[in-house]
C-alpha cells in the first residue's frame, strides 16, 4: 500500500490511478502480480509543469488507410479483407468517438509524464502542485523564488 511509503505528517490529498499526490510529494506507487513500484518526486525538484490535449484521430485514420492497403493486396490474400474491415471498424469508432485525454508533464530534475489523464484530474493535480510548490496564491513570490 502506499501507505507504508508515507513519511510522518504526510497525507495523500488525490489518487489518479498509480499517482498520489501528498502535501509533500508526487508518488507513482503500483503493485502488481511481481511485487511492487514506487517513485516519488518532491515538490522542491518541481520546475514547472505542461500539459497539452490529445486524441486518437490519428490513430483512427491509420487504420482506416491501413484497411485500404489490406484491400488491395486481397489480390494475393483473400483472408485480408477479413484484416480490412476490422481495421475499417476500429477506424471508424476511434474517429467517431474521438477519445480524448490529457498528458500532464511535470519538469524537474526528473521529468515524468502522467498520461491519459481527464480533463478535470489533470486540473486538479496541476492545481494542487502548484498550491504546494507557491503556496496558496499560486505565484513564484510565495516560495521565495
Amino acid at each position: 500500500m502506499v501507505e507504508d511509503f508515507l513519511t510522518k505528517g504526510e497525507k495523500v490529498i488525490l489518487n489518479v490511478g498509480n499517482y498520489y499526490v501528498t502535501n509533500r510529494r508526487l508518488i507513482q506507487y503500483d503493485k502488481h502480480f511481481g511485487g511492487e513500484d514506487f517513485a516519488d518526486l518532491p515538490y522542491d525538484c518541481i520546475s514547472g509543469i505542461r500539459t497539452g490535449s490529445k486524441n486518437n484521430r490519428g490513430l483512427g485514420a491509420s487504420l482506416i488507410a491501413f484497411g485500404v492497403l489490406f484491400v488491395y493486396l486481397t489480390f494475393f490474400e483473400p483472408l485480408l479483407l477479413v484484416l480490412a474491415f476490422v481495421c475499417w471498424v476500429f477506424g471508424a469508432v476511434l474517429l467517431v468517438l474521438n477519445f480524448s485525454y490529457y498528458e500532464l508533464e511535470v519538469v524537474g530534475g526528473r521529468n515524468w509524464k502522467l498520461k491519459r489523464l481527464k480533463s478535470g484530474k489533470t486540473k486538479e493535480i496541476i492545481r494542487l502542485v502548484r498550491q504546494n510548490l507557491f503556496g496558496t496564491g499560486g505565484t513564484s513570490a510565495a516560495r521565495g523564488r
